[in-house]
């Protein structure tokens, strides 16, 4: 039996486990997935144990969500070539020592392929300077989306594949351009009082990663804003983290729709 977990804070509601479980039953592999609670006031102490837990293999492999993308990186874990370049991790296994890297880009590089978006059409604006965003900043450049700005409550100076960002105030989102592709990298209960003071005539698209529908989705969508969540980008990461995880090719077997009326049925987006 291989053990995977989720580690984070307040996850009890994340889908990631309900979409592992999907792929391992649909693939008959031997696995279970599970969410692992840490609060922040005991990362260090708890991390550090499931760090020794992989590398015994007794966990077998683990998925980082916020707010421990930055955190959890420490000299212990080798970062792969695209994690060392994003300077977040959200997956880390064993393969002679800790490896750490990245899916959440590729999840969203899959998730904007699949809804076959052109994103150098837009004015493109990140909303955040985490783990999560830099991981968007990395899948931009690699889509070869050079016209876009990040913005942040707190101005941020980082790099990410050796470029550097500074990050502009959130005011600034609420400029005259026109046919704005917002991405959206912060947390739910933050994100509302940002949407609401833009112009909603100049967004054109509003990507959220969070992947549960909220009311400010059904007040953006009634403004004929265009909406789109994070789930297809949670199941493309995922799906990656199982590849990386057991060496095997699963992407172009799997059907996300199939998946996505899973979680519908029950009742879980």
């Amino acid at each position: 039996m291989n053990y995977f977990y989720l580690i984070g804070e307040s996850i009890d509601r994340s889908l990631s486990r309900y979409i592992h479980q999907w792929i391992y039953k649909s693939f008959n592999i031997v696995a279970e997935y599970k969410n692992q609670n840490i609060d922040i006031a005991n990362f260090d102490i708890e991390i550090e144990s499931i760090l020794l837990a992989i590398q015994s293999g007794t966990i077998h492999g683990i998925n980082v969500t916020n707010p421990y993308k930055l955190k959890v990186i420490c000299p212990d874990i080798f970062l792969s070539k695209h994690a060392k370049r994003i300077n977040a991790i959200n997956c880390v296994y064993n393969d002679s020592g800790l490896i750490g890297d990245n899916t959440d880009w590729i999840g969203f590089i899959k998730s904007i392929e699949y809804n076959e978006i052109n994103l150098k059409e837009y004015n493109v604006k990140v909303i955040g300077a985490g783990g999560a965003s830099r991981a968007i900043i990395y899948s931009l450049q690699k889509l070869g989306v050079n016209n876009f700005t990040i913005h942040n409550r707190t101005k941020k100076e980082f790099f990410v594949n050796k470029v550097k960002y500074v990050t502009q105030s959130l005011d600034e989102l609420n400029t005259n351009e026109e046919n704005k592709f917002l991405i959206n990298c912060v947390h739910p209960n933050i994100i509302n009082d940002i949407v609401n003071k833009v112009n909603a005539n100049s967004i054109h698209y509003f990507y959220d990663l969070n992947y549960n529908k909220s009311d400010l989705h059904d007040m953006l969508e009634s403004k004929d804003i265009k909406v789109l969540i994070g789930l297809d980008m949670l199941i493309y990461q995922a799906i990656k983290s199982i590849e990386i995880w057991l060496q095997r090719e699963l992407c172009d077997k799997i059907d996300i729709e199939e998946i996505k009326n899973y979680l519908k049925k029950k009742s879980l987006c």
